[in-house]
């Protein structure tokens, strides 16, 4: 029952019983309650003691409890989620930003959060408040892409807008810009539809970042949202574009047909200043040459296998002597 709490009663027998008592309950309702129950006879009494001292009516039972002080999840998710609702004010932005921080370091610092907590990021991932800033809605996808452990059964969720956005609302808007010769009518449009992903591709970024293969099939359809991102980011729209979470996206998921476009990126953002786009596009270059390394050594690797179980017997041995005999 709400408002009551139990206290544990020992007899000299070693037997115990467990009371519930009300807030308001006294030590002289407990004794009589007691002696009714044990059926205590008219000649005896009930005492109670406490480590023992004895209790009389109107004493006060001791009780200690052990009080931690620990990080709190669901408060951290809590904050963003109320962030995200209600953006700040000039006045407030500072105060919010810090709790904003706060909340996203303590859910970094617990590396994997409980699957409720989890969905409730992911509703704000896919369901973005148009009122809040861009750069909100990427913290927010990239913190569940690190904290919602397996990401099996959020994929399919994240990648449907994905490649809706991608294949349908980008595609059109673009193919129009080009069409017309003037992208700058469609420019408001295709951001609304860009922030709309912003959220999913922060998270996929991070989940591909720290599960390989867990984008397996879905890898084109988000290589061309990409794409089609770093084709309007020419226009004169400034940070408005997601260009980080694409270059890491990339650097995970591109190869060597994308690293003109990673490169030009690199570029615009320098000559605007832009250095974290730009860190982010180095970063995806190398990623890309390292992969493109590997690939080619186990390729050349396998093709001298090949080779040597595919010669004949006698070639295969004077091969073997000869790269033995080689200093």
């Amino acid at each position: 029952m709400a408002g009551m709490f139990s206290l544990s009663v020992r007899l000299l027998d070693g037997s115990c019983r467990v009371v519930e008592l009300r807030p308001d309950s006294t030590l002289a309702e407990l004794r009589v309650g007691l002696e009714r129950d044990l059926s205590v006879t008219p000649l005896h009494e009930m005492r109670l003691l406490q480590d023992m001292r004895e209790l009389n009516d109107s004493a006060k039972i001791q009780v200690e409890v052990q009080a931690l002080i620990v990080p709190s999840l669901p408060k951290a998710v809590q904050t963003l989620e109320k962030i995200l609702v209600y953006p700040a004010s000039t006045q407030e932005g500072l105060s919010q930003q810090k709790d904003w921080d706060a909340a996203v370091a303590l859910l970094d610092e617990a590396q994997e959060v409980p699957r409720h907590l989890a969905e409730r990021l992911l509703t704000m991932v896919l369901v973005p408040d148009g009122r809040c800033p861009h750069c909100l809605l990427e913290q927010v996808g990239a913190v569940f892409g690190r904290v919602c452990g397996n990401p099996e059964s959020f994929i399919e969720r994240l990648v449907a807008g994905i490649a809706g956005l991608g294949i349908a609302a980008l595609a059109e808007i673009a193919a129009q810009g080009r069409a017309c010769g003037n992208p700058e009518p469609f420019i408001e449009r295709f951001v609304a539809g860009t922030r709309q992903g912003l959220a999913r591709l922060a998270a996929l970024a991070e989940i591909v970042a720290r599960c390989k293969h867990a984008l397996h099939g879905h890898t084109d359809a988000i290589l061309e949202v990409c794409e089609l991102i770093f084709e309007y980011c020419d226009n004169p729209m400034k940070d408005i574009f997601p260009c980080s979470v694409v270059c890491r996206l990339l650097g995970h998921l591109g190869d060597v047909r994308h690293a003109p476009l990673i490169m030009q990126a690199r570029d615009r953002a320098r000559r605007r200043s832009f250095n974290r786009v730009a860190d982010e596009a180095d970063a995806a270059i190398e990623q890309i040459n390292a992969r493109e390394e590997m690939n080619a050594q186990t390729m050349s690797e396998l093709a001298i296998k090949n080779t040597f179980l595919c010669a004949p017997r006698d070639s295969a041995i004077s091969h073997a002597r000869a790269k033995l005999a080689t200093p």
